[in-house]
């Protein structure tokens, strides 16, 4: 680098880094940092370089924003001899110790720099003053998903548990990443659950009828009459000769199952079926399952005794 220089520079002259590594900035933040260049004026300068008759900001992009939207001119800045690499170095290293650079900005603003400039990562590790692993385990977040790095860069993901997802295929990774962040997973808890799921266990493992709601349906001695209930038997339902043993000890139609929006749904069915039963149409239902993710429920109608059944009238 060349010597440094303090200068005032018009504000319409100043243009914005091109190696810019954040990609997000607050505009609260920004509006609160203008009033009180407002109030104080600018404090610290901003920090530029030459760039034929305007001046290229190296650091300081948020003090830029807010200068201009507090209304001012003018404003201080240093003024270095530097090239376009050491520009973005400069402008990384800078936003790494404000310390509100997202991992996966930082690790953008990185492989930029390895693309631009031909290093390998230990020639950069070295002006970073960092270790060849360090870098090395940054650059690896560029691997995730899309969503995932998002999520990363929305501080809703810690590093530590994004990198551990990375063992992960795609689609898995993705679905991993939202469950991390529901169940407000530690990263320790992260690693155990990818180990979990690279042995070949399920990301939402289906759970017992002691886990879930209890649904059971009830019918009586209206026609044959069945009981159904989500159960862990080898055919996941009782036998036929169960459900008539429990029917018989019943006379109407009986059910206990959850509250809210699929409650109600399973009582309006089976008011429903007991109303068409008693009309002599021979109609069942049956919960075949019920989950944390979807309810699956069989109404059979017996088209054949329905007919015969007519034909009776007839």
């Amino acid at each position: 680098m060349k010597d440094s220089r303090l200068a005032e520079i018009e504000l319409s002259r100043i243009r914005a880094n091109p190696y810019q590594p954040r990609k997000h900035f607050d505009e609260d933040d920004i509006l609160e940092l203008a009033e009180s260049i407002g109030e104080v004026g600018l404090i610290q300068p901003l920090v530029v370089r030459p760039s034929g008759d305007f001046f290229e900001l190296i650091a300081g992009e948020r003090r830029l924003r807010a200068c201009l939207v507090a209304g001012l001119e003018a404003v201080s800045a240093i003024v270095l001899e530097v090239d376009s690499a050491d520009q973005q170095i400069m402008a990384l290293v800078e936003n790494i110790h404000r310390k509100d650079l997202s991992s996966i900005e930082e690790a953008g603003s990185l492989k930029d720099i390895l693309d631009r400039t031909g290093w390998g990562q230990s020639e950069l590790a070295r002006r970073l003053g960092r270790s060849q692993a360090s870098v090395a385990n940054k650059l690896r977040l560029l691997k995730l998903e899309e969503p995932v790095q998002k999520m990363v860069m929305e501080g809703l993901l810690g590093e530590r548990s994004a990198r551990a997802l990375l063992r992960l295929p795609p689609a898995l990774q993705i679905a991993a990443a939202k469950k991390v962040i529901d169940r407000e997973l530690t990263s320790k808890e992260v690693e155990e659950l990818v180990n979990d799921l690279k042995e070949g266990k399920p990301l939402e493992p289906k759970t017992s009828l002691s886990d879930e709601p209890h649904v059971e349906v009830e019918i009586g001695d209206v026609g044959e009459g069945f009981l159904e209930t989500v159960d862990e038997t080898d055919e996941g339902r009782l036998d036929e000769d169960s459900i008539r043993r429990r029917n018989s000890k019943k006379k109407a139609l009986s059910f206990n199952g959850p509250e809210g929006p699929t409650g109600e749904l399973l009582h309006q069915l089976a008011d429903l079926v007991e109303k068409q039963r008693k009309k002599g149409i021979p109609v069942v239902w049956k919960v075949r399952e019920l989950a944390q993710s979807e309810l699956v429920v069989e109404i059979i109608v017996d088209l054949k005794k329905q007919l015969l059944m007519e034909d009776e009238e007839i």
